[in-house]
């Protein structure tokens, strides 16, 4: 499915694949805790002398000319404060990156590694950082990741690398860490010759070549898989990635990897409803589907649009640990700063399109975001802010939206932290972004979608009814998931762990304040005693002690787990099932202190596929993070009716077959592991 897999990262109109101080947004505050206790925020650098030489000087982005369209970097000052629509734009955030750029702080000495389709190195805003040397084309076998060289004309890759490292040279965007250095690989090319062994690719490209290990962050903007892959160690993906950790001498090259896209739909066009009465609710793609996102060195990032509110197409999971910039899916006005929606919508708090995230594309009119599906007036090189003065007669600049665009986003916050301590290990990376977490859109799952295309007609907490497959009236939280419970809340929203984490699995722990996140970096760096070692023990699976059976269109405790004295980082469980409906089937963990989380949705996009056979199915969550394992986790199944309603699903495909008028299939089989990796 490789082959697939970029087109279908992209959200579905129009778009190519693809504060000047902080302004809150809800309860956040940017401290959070490691482990089981509380850690106060460090308090950030003053500006004092500046140590940096030059016209830019500890300068921020001001000194770009489109500088004025990147809200994710200072949002009270872009220009769709004052151009779009209130329901485009209004209540949001930014990354808090002015800052530290006026420290002198900009991703200097951090080399970052793109792995796309392809990115044009030479353009203006990228060749000031451009390292061949951590570059591969696997169309040419050389070392110029030139999407058009690889055949392909896309700037996927283009805008995702301006996003992390555009230049500050008074012309064009800004990255976010303008003087990193940056690689990048013509890697997702399934029509090049040199693609065949993608085994072989893979490794080369995650530490396996020379090339690949200069990279201190690897970018990954891409990733879908809508299959039953199986979560194995001895998987040469699996092992690529886990050797990551013994690179960058011995701390780790960090490894940022995007969420997906398909909240809405599992990207297969020929499905007129892959994900029947949820869809909608609950995520038709789960991203722990692939497994790559299984593995605790992979920062997996869901997407934030302008409004402060999960972006309407990132997926959502328990596996997503941080939530970057991706905006809205958009098209319309001049820059996108139209949402579509009629006034009277706007009051009524509808969310509409708006704005994406501004960056390079590949130089020229007839070439990438301008000449393919140019979306307004700012790409194709006509719009004018200013009376008489093209914005970008030259088409060298455009927009990307999706978890492409917000994994972009984190990779450039990693590049300042690294810059502030190259001796950050990738956990302590991982950690940092955590601590400096904001909590945004608090209360999500209390409120109905009501947006330009989809609108529901009960909040996200709604109770859905495992018998009849319908959403209710009825709002629930966790404790609404218990044994013989026959209707189950699809989103829990928010949760204080007992270790006094927050976490979502829409945002993860939140959106990290690049400030706060360097001034982190900055404490690691004088109290040593604070950074954890790169290496982390992964133990096998264990056998879970089964207590019940899965049972159709009820909640059941199939079984228990004992967890030692450790502190979690992340909880996994891997089925094995026969004559079993996967699609009907969900999956909660409570934790011995009593918090819950979901692990699948019941009726999720599997119900289309008939999936009755399955092995080593892997599922995972960080809800649990720095909680004691110590104690008993009860595993519950949540299954929903198998006989499908076909007009709803718009096929007739189902698992209607594998079910009994109660019950289960005579010869139903579900057999678990699981395991606690420890912090």
């Amino acid at each position: 499915m490789i082959h697939r897999a970029l087109d279908r990262l992209h959200a579905p109109i129009f778009i190519s694949l693809v504060v000047a101080g902080l302004m809150a947004c809800g309860d956040g505050d940017g401290s959070g805790s490691g482990g089981g206790g509380a850690v106060p925020t460090p308090t950030p650098t003053p500006v004092a002398d500046c140590p940096e030489t030059g016209p830019y000087a500890c300068q921020t982005g001001a000194t770009e000319p489109l500088y004025k369209f990147q809200w994710a970097l200072n949002y009270a000052q872009s220009i769709f404060s004052s151009i779009s629509d209130a329901g485009a734009f209004g209540g949001g955030i930014d990354l808090n990156v002015e800052p530290v750029h006026r420290q002198n702080i900009k991703g200097q000495g951090v080399n970052v590694l793109v792995l796309d389709s392809g990115t044009e190195l030479k353009h203006p805003d990228l060749k000031a950082n451009a390292d061949y040397s951590m570059s591969w084309n696997l169309h040419t076998a050389a070392s110029d990741p030139d999407p058009l060289l690889a055949g392909k004309p896309g700037s996927h890759g283009t805008l995702v690398a301006g996003i992390i490292a555009a230049a500050q040279n008074g012309q064009g965007t800004m990255g976010i860490a303008p003087l990193a250095r940056t690689g990048a690989a013509a890697y997702l090319l399934p029509d090049s010759p040199n693609f065949r062994n993608y085994e072989k690719n893979f490794i080369d490209a995650h530490g396996g070549a020379a090339w690949s290990r200069k990279a201190h962050v690897i970018n990954a903007s891409f990733g879908w898989s809508d299959t039953v892959a199986e979560y194995d160690q001895d998987y040469y993906e699996t092992v690529a990635l886990r050797s990551l950790r013994t690179l960058r001498d011995g701390k780790g090259i960090v490894y940022v990897k995007a969420a997906g896209n398909h909240f809405d739909s599992n990207g297969d066009p020929d499905a007129n409803n892959p994900c029947g009465s949820l869809e909608g609710y609950v995520s038709c793609i789960n991203p722990a589907n692939l497994t790559e996102r299984l593995e605790p060195n992979v920062i997996v990032t869901a997407a934030l649009n302008a409004k402060g509110q999960a972006s309407s197409y990132s997926n959502a999971g328990s596996v997503v640990w941080v939530t970057g910039m991706g905006g809205e899916t958009t098209g319309y006005g001049s820059w996108g700063e139209q949402s579509l929606l009629l006034e009277t919508q706007i009051a009524d708090g509808y969310t509409g399109l708006g704005p994406t995230i501004y960056s390079t594309d590949v130089q020229g009119c007839h070439a990438g975001v301008s000449k393919s599906r140019a979306p307004n007036a700012f790409s194709t090189g006509v719009s004018e802010l200013v009376s008489g003065v093209k914005d970008n007669p030259d088409c060298n600049y455009a927009h990307i939206n999706g978890t492409s665009a917000a994994t972009a986003t984190i990779s450039g916050v990693v590049a300042l932290m690294l810059s502030a301590n190259p001796d950050l290990t990738w956990r302590d990376v991982r950690d940092i972004l955590r601590l400096s977490a904001r909590t945004v859109d608090q209360g999500y799952e209390k409120r109905r979608r009501r947006e330009l295309f989809v609108t529901n007609q009960y909040p996200y907490n709604a109770l859905f009814d495992l018998t009849t497959n319908e959403m209710t009236s009825v709002q629930g939280d966790g404790s609404s998931i218990f044994d013989g419970a026959s209707r189950v809340p699809v989103e829990l929203g928010w949760q204080t762990n007992a270790a006094g984490n927050k976490y979502s699995n829409w945002y993860g722990f939140g959106v990290p304040d690049a400030e706060v996140a360097v001034a982190w970096a900055q404490r690691y760096k004088k109290e040593k005693g604070l950074s954890k070692p790169a290496q982390q023990t992964i133990p096998n699976f264990a056998k879970v002690t089964l207590t019940g059976n899965v049972e159709y269109k009820k909640v059941r405790l199939l079984g228990t787990f004992e967890g030692s004295e450790q502190l979690v980082d992340q909880f996994q469980v891997r089925l094995v099932g026969q004559n079993m409906c996967l699609g009907s089937l969900g999956i909660a963990v409570e934790s011995p202190a009593g918090t819950t989380s979901w692990l699948k949705m019941p009726l999720d996009h599997f119900a289309q596929t008939n999936t009755s056979s399955f092995r080593n199915y892997g599922l995972g969550s960080y809800a649990f993070y720095g909680e004691s394992a110590k104690g008993v986790w009860k595993i519950y199944g949540a299954a929903s009716n198998p006989v499908l309603d076909f007009v709803k699903f718009g096929n007739s495909r189902s698992c209607d077959t594998l079910s009994l008028t109660e019950g289960m299939h005579m010869d139903a089989q579900l057999h678990i592991e699981a395991r606690v990796i420890a912090q």
